[in-house]
């Protein structure tokens, strides 16, 4: 008993240790979601870093294109970012760079902290704008609302009226009108000049390498001179100015900018000066299927089988309509799922031949929906099929730590396979395995092996006894020196890539993932592609470009454990592209083979079992 006594203490601090460890494990790993919660509005355009907070928490999470809002979340956008928010009443609040917002629409009340915003209400609406003491209350139209670093606050109409309360005093603001609110009170006064299009913070689509832009605005009578002036920075340091009476038309580029019309006033002979309007040109590309492939064949043997759809994302799509039809004329169709998601799986279509399309829901009024070209598969019943191999990827190379600690292995299965089994050897041919494992579950977790190459594959067998073929074999490595015999010669034809390379990355305690390729001569710039890698099918996640040789992304978001792969392309020179390089992601291995099985929950009178033979 004094044995015990001794370790009792140690036992219950080791214990709360372990529950602090699993619960932190929980809150990192999760996805933010709304869960149960009201959903007010989503999220329906989203460019660069834009967060969210929870109102009962303190830390901030990127979020991305579609997700869900609940009341009292906080929205903030980082430099150079921007989101469009659609509420459930049809209010639409467009949130520009460097500014934060909190939805408090229980109470018809949006809380403006910081930064510029627009504000398109529904007639349905009642909105009260809040920031620090000062109120605007608006119906149905639209404004702007700013507020500068002196803390001076912005509002202009361009549709309905809004009441503007502050330090006691209240002001009506129509259209066209523009309101100050400052420490001397609040100042209305007409706008001389009517800025009627681009629309403000409008996201112009662009084919290839720019688009022509209408501007048009209405100069008040008493302005000379009027100008309109197009910048790539808010401070118009380098503009380009053209003199006009109201209308103008340019060739930009894709890009951001800002555009302001200029001139003189006739009656003072002071400058006059109309708002500042926001404009994003954004590359559009065609809109192209991935998954599943034309003409791909989807076999199964008793239950319809998952069929993944996956296609490149629309920058300017609220969201997606998958069709799935029996012709090519979309005349049969027989599903049809809307998603803010570029990627979605059914599982229930019955044996035959099919044809898909995607049309997009634009997040403007004035855009028009995009239809993509039909891809056609077939879904047809077989004997049965081998499993699908996941996990280690062909060729993956893994350190000596990993194989150690512990490597997971993974594969897809039909629903029918009641048990599989893992074979690992170092012969391709199989003739001295070192593992025949039997499982019930699609994954395993092999530790100590050693250093070398080896290959494995996977067998299934369904409740009635029947065995599948092996699936097709794959290799891995263990240990440094056989990752440097396998990119000993890369193809001098192809852009060589540095990192990743057919690797697990660790990204325990890291906000960012940096690509490197060799220099390529004469490039201009590169072009970097990167995908999701499901099971072979590969969802497009990112694309850019740069003039660097090397990269670092940052939005870990969309980089979860799994697998994935990239490419470069070089613009200029004579390479051709690296092709797709396979990669995982990984987050401390042991976190990666938790399951909820490990985690066992005991009475906390009973956290530790007394041995009868340690009691005497």
């Amino acid at each position: 008993m004094d044995r015990l006594r001794e370790i009792r203490i140690p036992l219950i601090v080791g214990s709360v240790a372990v529950m602090a460890l699993l619960l932190f494990i929980c809150d990192y790993t999760r996805r933010g979601d709304i869960g149960s919660r009201e959903e007010i509005g989503s999220i329906i355009f989203r460019r660069h870093g834009v967060q969210r907070k929870f109102v009962d928490e303190v830390v901030w999470e990127r979020i991305e294109q579609g997700t869900r809002l609940a009341n009292s979340d906080s929205i903030r956008t980082d430099d150079k970012s921007e989101v469009k928010i659609r509420l459930k009443d049809g209010t639409v609040l467009t949130v520009d760079q460097n500014s934060m917002i909190q939805l408090d629409v229980a109470s018809n009340r949006i809380r403006f902290e910081t930064g510029s915003m627009q504000v398109q209400s529904s007639g349905s609406s009642s909105l009260t704008l809040q920031s620090g003491d000062s109120k605007v209350q608006m119906g149905e139209g639209s404004l702007t609302l700013s507020k500068s670093e002196k803390q001076d606050l912005s509002l202009t109409v361009y549709e309905g009226t809004a009441k503007v309360t502050s330090g006691g005093k209240t002001e009506n603001v129509g259209k066209n009108q523009k309101a100050d609110i400052g420490k001397e009170g609040i100042s209305v006064k007409e706008v001389p000049v009517v800025l009627i299009k681009p629309n403000p913070f409008q996201n112009v689509p662009a084919e290839g390498d720019g688009t022509s832009v209408s501007f048009k605005f209405q100069p008040s009578d008493s302005l000379k001179k009027p100008t309109l002036e197009i910048s790539k920075d808010q401070e118009f340091k380098d503009s380009r100015k053209v003199q006009t009476p109201g209308v103008a038309t340019m060739d930009l580029p894709p890009g951001t900018y800002y555009w302001r019309v200029t001139g003189e006033d006739a009656k003072t002979n002071q400058p006059a000066m109309s708002e500042t309007r926001k404009m994003t040109i954004v590359r559009g590309e065609p809109l192209r299927l991935h998954s599943p492939g034309s003409g791909e064949r989807v076999a199964f043997n008793s239950n319809p089988p998952p069929v993944p759809f996956a296609w490149s994302q629309d920058p300017l799509a609220e969201s997606y309509e998958l069709e799935v039809a029996r012709d090519a004329g979309f005349t049969q169709i027989v599903k049809t799922i809307v998603t803010a998601s570029n990627s979605v799986t059914i599982d229930d279509l019955p044996a035959g031949s099919y044809r898909w399309r995607i049309r997009t829901k634009p997040n403007q009024p004035d855009l028009n929906s995009r239809v993509s070209q039909s891809g056609s598969f077939e879904v047809y019943k077989t004997d049965l099929v081998p499993p699908e191999t996941a996990s280690p990827f062909m060729s993956e190379h893994l350190t000596v730590s990993q194989a150690k600690e512990g490597i997971f292995f993974n594969w897809r299965a039909p629903g029918e396979m009641k048990s599989f089994v893992l074979q690992i050897s170092q012969n391709p041919g199989f003739g001295n395995s070192l593992m025949n494992q039997q499982t019930e579950q699609n994954f395993s977790v092999v530790k100590g092996m050693p250093e070398g190459i080896f290959y494995w594959r996977v067998r299934g067998t369904t409740a009635s006894g029947k065995e599948t073929p092996y699936s097709v074999v794959q290799s891995f490595t263990i240990g440094d020196k056989y990752m440097k015999s396998e990119i000993e010669t890369p193809d001098a034809t192809r852009v060589h890539v540095l990192f990743p390379l057919r690797q697990a990355v660790d990204m325990t305690g890291r906000k960012s993932i940096d690509f490197k390729w060799e220099a390529v001569p004469g490039a201009r710039k590169y072009n970097i592609r990167l995908y999701r890698n499901l099971g072979g099918k590969y969802e497009p996640i990112y694309a850019g470009s740069t003039t660097a040789t090397g990269f670092s992304y940052t939005d870990m978001k969309s980089l979860d454990i799994g697998y994935f792969a990239w490419e470069v392309q070089a613009e200029g020179g004579t390479l051709q592209p690296s092709g797709r390089i396979d990669f995982s992601i990984t987050l401390n291995r042991y976190l990666q083979n938790l399951k909820p099985g490990d985690i066992q929950f005991v009475n906390p009178e009973n956290i530790y079992r007394e041995e009868q033979n340690d009691s005497k």
